[in-house]
């Protein structure tokens, strides 16, 4: 539709400059109005929130482990240990293996910042994010919805340093990918349970709008933590985590006195603003050399409050599990299927604007150009991609970009450059009174300013595009070294500027 339409203004645009050359050749003519539609959605379709716990609570977080498939040596005869009801993790014990410990987490959080930031890889075609931690250790998160991750861990024990730690967690994903497929059912009597459902439940009409987030308090937990802030500061805010300890060993002083609730002994913590308790056997056998576990339940709410909210999440926890809509299969998303973004704006920030680029026709000739593009962003992209292309590589693409003017934003997948081309109305900067890092120069022949930013990272060139007094526009371009994928923020340094200089001249000798 916006393919129509944009024909259609430029052809109204042509015409309305040819009848405005007959009458003056100074006159610019303002670019005839057209309707657009509503912003193009730049999203993939929204994926249930209760779907996708329904089908982590459908997995057995142990099960999803298994260093002999992925190939990762020194784990035989391992200790397993459930620590949660979607938390497991294995380690050696004995600090023989190449790494101390695997651990996988269901549900922990993964924002479309994160994902943006990570390393992005598809093991056996599941769509995953890795993070290295440090050089001995990684995590690789595999999204299933907008937010939430099943996140696979490895920590080396540090005696013999392996800088291919994201290739482990990889390998683990890979191994899991069969179960993740056909999942094998939850373990024990709680695992039907996630964290922000209890409190949910618990809560009832006293949460009123205040949003469940999963994650907990130490936001590690995944789906067997939860937290719900009313906004008006961390004294109010109420959580939720639930985890399994062996039931061998004893409470200590640091509990303080136990008192009753519900029928249960409960622990205090934070001057009774959070209590602690065990609830009831796990139903879970303990790890080698232990005793079958306890599911522990630690509780935090506003002071006064925590007795009265706990009796309801014991009531909660022993009645039947909840009941869930139909879960979402698979929960992965594959490589060929959006997560965060459709096209080209996955490669863009989630804090920008962004809309898929549609392909029009490219004009030529100053004034047509300048009606055209402010007309219609898509015609930015259709006037650069060739030159981008040519001098930066056929990798990046173009996306549509509202901000800081409207225009064409090319990106690629490994974030480590971006190029942007619109037109301003204005004239060029009057260098007396610019900033350092700016000069005039001319391109193909045309009045023009660059401007290199501090450390050379950004460097911008505007084109005089249509000379007049009352309405100048110029034709502006720039380019951004970025940190890439992966970096930790860092950028992988050197210049463009020759590169922009290249599509400059190149986008000039169309226009002109």
């Amino acid at each position: 539709m916006r393919r129509a339409l944009t024909a259609v203004a430029l052809a109204a645009a042509t015409l309305t400059v040819a009848q405005g050359c007959a009458e003056s050749e100074d006159r610019v003519t303002e670019p005839t109005p057209v309707s657009l539609p509503a912003q193009l959605s730049a999203a993939p379709q929204a994926r249930p929130m209760g779907a996708v716990v329904a089908g982590l609570t459908g997995l057995d977080a142990c099960a999803l482990i298994d260093p002999a498939a992925a190939s990762i040596p020194g784990y035989e005869g391992s200790r397993v240990r459930a620590r949660s009801p979607h938390q497991c993790t294995i380690s050696t014990g004995d600090g023989q293996g190449k790494y101390g410990d695997m651990a996988v987490t269901l549900g922990l959080p993964l924002s479309r910042d994160e994902r943006f930031r990570y390393e992005l890889a598809h093991p056996a075609g599941i769509t995953t994010y890795t993070r290295t931690l440090d050089s001995m250790s990684c995590e690789a998160y595999v999204p299933v919805g907008a937010d939430l991750s099943i996140a696979f861990s490895i920590r080396s024990t540090g005696a013999e340093p392996d800088r291919s730690a994201c290739e482990q967690a990889l390998a683990l994903v890979t191994a899991a990918a069969p179960r993740l497929t056909a999942p094998s059912g939850p373990p024990g009597p709680f695992a039907a349970h996630d964290a922000c459902t209890v409190l949910g439940a618990a809560l009832g009409d006293a949460r009123g709008d205040a949003p469940l987030s999963p994650g907990g308090h130490s936001a590690r937990s995944g789906i067997d933590g939860c937290g719900v802030d009313e906004g008006r500061g961390l004294e109010d805010r109420t959580s939720l985590e639930l985890s399994y300890r062996p039931s061998e060993r004893e409470r200590d002083g640091d509990d303080g006195e136990p008192r009753t609730v519900g029928g249960r002994q409960v622990w205090p913590r934070y001057d009774d603003c959070a209590v602690v308790w065990d609830h009831a056997a796990s139903g879970l056998p303990g790890a080698s050399g232990e005793s079958a576990s306890l599911l522990e339940i630690v509780l935090e709410a506003p002071c006064g409050q925590t007795d009265a909210l706990a009796a309801e999440v014991m009531l909660v926890l022993d009645g039947p599990p909840p009941e869930r809509p139909g879960a979402q299969s698979p929960l992965f998303y594959r490589a060929e299927e959006p997560d965060v973004a459709l096209g080209a704006c996955v490669d863009v920030p989630a804090r920008e604007s962004c809309e898929p680029h549609m392909p029009v026709p490219a004009p030529r000739g100053a004034r047509e150009v300048s009606d055209a593009v402010r007309a219609d962003p898509d015609v930015a992209c259709a006037i650069a991609a060739e030159a981008v292309g040519r001098h930066l590589g056929p990798e990046l693409r173009p996306v549509v970009t509202r901000r800081p003017v409207d225009g064409c934003l090319f990106v690629e997948p490994r974030h480590s450059v971006r190029v942007r081309v619109g037109v301003s109305v204005g004239e060029l900067d009057d260098t007396s009174t610019t900033s350092a890092g700016q000069a005039r120069t001319t391109v193909a022949g045309r009045p023009a300013v660059t401007q290199t930013s501090e450390g050379g990272a950004g460097y911008r060139i505007a084109v005089q595009l249509v000379e007049d007094e009352e309405a100048p526009t110029r034709l502006d371009m720039s380019v951004e070294v970025t940190p890439p994928r992966g970096s930790g923020g860092r950028n992988s340094g050197g210049s463009r500027a020759p590169a922009l200089d290249a599509i400059a001249e190149d986008i000039a000798a169309r226009v002109y």
